[in-house]
């Protein structure tokens, strides 16, 4: 998400270096079309309907039935 609108009224430096620091250093750079896909999942999975949760695709926790991409 980091390449998208989200932060278009940041500093300039920051709009280019931040997705290479989420991509190189942290490796968990999302592209737009992936997170749409996360987010629909998550809508239509009826295994997550759980109010107040927080759902994650990080190295160390990945919901039941779906991977990290």
């Amino acid at each position: 998400m980091t390449t998208t609108a989200l932060f278009r009224n940041h500093y300039p430096l920051f709009q280019k270096l931040f997705p290479l620091f989420q991509k190189y250093i942290t490796k968990r750079f999302v592209s737009e079309e992936l997170a749409g896909e996360r987010v629909a999942k998550v809508v239509t999975a009826p295994e997550y309907n759980q109010s107040v949760a927080y759902w994650s695709w990080g190295k160390t926790f990945c919901p039941k039935g779906f991977s990290p991409s």
